[in-house]
């Protein structure tokens, strides 16, 4: 066993069936399929066998020798070389066709003869796909086709014409290859092939497809076919009074020859030029509609045409702008591409992100992945500053304006003006400007403190690289830093406006409530409000009289409450009522823990000592009539223990009475000049009014 480091020379060899070697290639990192590395060696060996091989077995070796010089031997499995092979390919290596209504399609072929050189074959080419008898088929040789020896190769041409109804028609064609040959004086097949090619259908003129390029045709700025895979808003730079080349591709996608006209619709204020990228010949306006008009170019082919513009020379002109062009078919009008992309006005100096927390697209931050948590964000990023002035000059000075005070941001937002913006070189050190010749770069590195309320969204914020001299018209350069702010989850709070007050039964209130909106993004909000007490009734009265309401990022509505107090309501009633405030949106359900909600408690309070006492008697409550059923129970239990009362008096007294008499009997003759015990009498007559008194309160 040994390692990549042990192998001196691998060496790939191939024997023919005579012995003679038909490969003898040592494998070197110039190989084009082949990948040499630490690992080991990795890729593939394509050989292009010559014409004249004789049929037979062919042996593959792989011969490995190490750094002291011994040799391994790893065996492959043998080639097999027929005497007899055909093949059919299409000749542009193209795997789908186009057919279009009555057009003719000619399909270019390649036969190629794979087997001994001494060998000659028939090959009669055939469609097997059934395309029904509408369509007419042909190929340009209809007797068949001879291949003379191993390695000859013919082309043949499929013709194609298609009916003007495409109904039905395939998704592939399948055309076959028969060989024939003399094999022991009697003529057989010998070898087929078949070529599997799909069909579309498309229209005889097509809307084109039109791309835009950088001037060394290695970066794709836009696409008609594929808009989104771009960004149109990032700037491509071009000089302040002069001519900025670019590239645009148009391809005719259509199954006839078209001529295409170019308009701009929109320039930027912009001067624009056209040129054939081929020749150099540069494109004029057509004087009737305004437009470039280009060759006539054949189907599936690609025209590049040289798009030079030049910037407003106006400096009041936004530096920033948008070019639109549109492609338009001549061939049928209604068929047309647009691209889009932007362009950004420099004055020899310009600026670029060349690195940022989140990655593609650089200058295009998401705040949430660059500064995950609560609190203020942080976002950290790179700037590269190049002086884009070709020669002529010295090293110049240029001073690095902070964004928080460029009156361009604070005029877009106020608060921009309150983030942070820290400016430090790769020592750590504060960079105020840079000096920078003709061709120079340097970067710096800018940190980003957010302010902790931001409204979600895209935030451009410019960073301006200026001329630092004291000339009005000095040159600068605002480099524009997208920071995108995601919406927050709903955070909504309701606060009572309104103070306390006692309600009157009987009469309707409004108490004035507020709901806040405490998120980054704009919200629906449905209002609600509840109260379970009988007779009593509660509605929400909007800003605008509807409950659904809309606030903005960060944003407050005042509501009221509309509470109606029944008629039977009594002094001191406490009535909680449930105020809600629900995100509403038709696309998606928020669960209950964003609702926000409030107990305002109604309060019912009489002032009048009458008016109190009349409404207890008029609707009473549990209470005040427990309290009179007492009171009207002790009130008969007073009654009915002064009536005992007296009637035990007067038990005792008669008692008495009697007793005084047997006394009068015996005594009569002793004492007969003593008055009746009347004042005895009264006295416990006054006793027993006065108790009967205490009982009865």
């Amino acid at each position: 066993a040994f390692g990549r480091y042990d192998i001196e020379s691998t060496r790939l060899i191939m024997r023919d069936p005579g012995g003679v070697y038909r490969i003898d290639h040592i494998i070197n990192e110039d190989d084009e399929d082949i990948e040499d590395t630490s690992q080991g060696i990795f890729g593939e060996y394509i050989w292009t066998y010559p014409s004249g091989l004789p049929a037979g077995e062919y042996s593959v070796e792989l011969e490995i020798t190490d750094i002291q010089g011994n040799n391994f031997l790893i065996d492959h499995d043998p080639v097999e070389m027929h005497q007899w092979g055909v093949s059919i390919n299409h000749r542009l290596d193209r795997l789908t066709e186009y057919v279009a209504p009555g057009e003719t399609t000619a399909i270019p072929l390649q036969l190629v003869h794979k087997g001994d050189s001494t060998k000659s074959m028939e090959v009669e080419l055939e469609v097997l796909t059934n395309l029904g008898s509408s369509w007419h088929l042909e190929f340009d040789s209809p007797g068949g086709y001879t291949l003379n020896a191993g390695g000859d190769i013919l082309n043949p041409i499929l013709t194609l014409t298609a009916p003007d109804d495409l109904t039905g028609t395939p998704d592939s064609i399948e055309i076959r290859a028969v060989a024939e040959a003399e094999v022991d004086s009697v003529l057989q097949v010998v070898d087929q092939h078949i070529l599997q090619l799909d069909l579309e259908k498309i229209d005889v003129y097509q809307p084109p497809e039109v791309s835009l390029w950088n001037e060394e045709h290695d970066v794709q700025i836009a696409n008609s076919t594929r808009p989104d895979d771009f960004d149109q808003s990032v700037p491509r730079y071009v000089e302040y009074n002069q001519f900025t080349p670019f590239l645009l591709e148009i391809f005719n996608t259509g199954f006839d020859a078209d001529t295409f006209r170019i308009d701009v619709l929109r320039r930027a204020k912009s001067i624009i030029q056209i040129y054939d990228n081929d020749t150099g010949e540069r494109i004029l306006e057509d004087e009737g509609d305004g437009t470039f008009h280009t060759a006539i170019l054949e189907r599936h082919s690609t025209q590049i045409l040289l798009l030079n513009i030049k910037p407003s020379s106006d400096r009041d002109d936004p530096d920033i702008g948008e070019i639109e062009i549109e492609v338009i078919s001549n061939g049928n009008s209604s068929l047309r591409a647009n691209v889009n992309f932007t362009i950004q006005r420099t004055y020899g100096i310009h600026a670029e992100v060349s690195h940022d927390c989140d990655g593609s697209p650089l200058g295009h931050m998401r705040v949430s992945l660059c500064s995950p948590g609560s609190g203020s964000a942080v976002v950290d990023l790179r700037v590269r500053i190049t002086n884009s002035m070709s020669g002529g000059e010295s090293a110049n000075w240029w001073r690095i304006q902070n964004p928080a005070s460029l009156q361009e941001n604070i005029e877009r937002d106020p608060a921009y003006g309150q983030w942070q913006f820290v400016i430090l070189d790769e020592s750590g050190d504060a960079v105020p400007r840079v000096s920078l010749g003709p061709g120079d770069f340097t970067e710096v590195f800018v940190t980003v403190t957010l302010t902790s309320q931001v409204v979600a969204g895209n935030h451009t914020v410019y960073l301006r690289i200026i001329d630092d001299t004291t000339d009005d018209d000095a040159r600068y350069f605002d480099l524009p830093m997208v920071f995108e702010v995601e919406a927050d989850e709903p955070n909504l709070e309701i606060v009572q406006v309104s103070p306390n007050r006692q309600l009157v039964p009987g009469e309707s209130y409004s108490i004035q409530l507020k709901v806040k909106n405490q998120g980054n993004g704009p919200l629906t909000v449905l209002l609600d409000a509840e109260v379970e007490q009988v007779g009593w009734s509660v509605d929400i009265d909007g800003p605008s009289g509807s409950r659904l309401i809309e606030l903005e990022a960060f944003e407050e509505a005042t509501f009221n409450l509309d509470v109606s107090v029944p008629g039977s309501a009594n002094n001191g009633d406490q009535i909680p009522v449930v105020v809600t405030a629900t995100p509403f949106d038709t696309e998606q359900s928020w669960p209950d823990e964003y609702t926000a909600t409030t107990t305002v408690t109604m309060t019912v309070g009489i002032s009048s000592l009458i008016d109190i006492l009349i409404n207890e008697i008029t609707h009473p409550r549990l209470s005040t009539m427990v309290i009179a059923v007492v009171g009207i129970l002790l009130l008969f239990a007073g009654i009915q223990s002064k009536m005992n009362r007296r009637r035990w008096a007067t038990h005792l007294a008669f008692l008495e009475a009697l007793g005084g008499d047997d006394d009068e009997g015996e005594g009569a003759s002793e004492d007969s000049d003593l008055p009746a015990p009347v004042t005895a009498v009264e006295e416990e007559e006054s006793d027993d009014y006065e108790d009967d008194e205490i009982e009865l309160v």
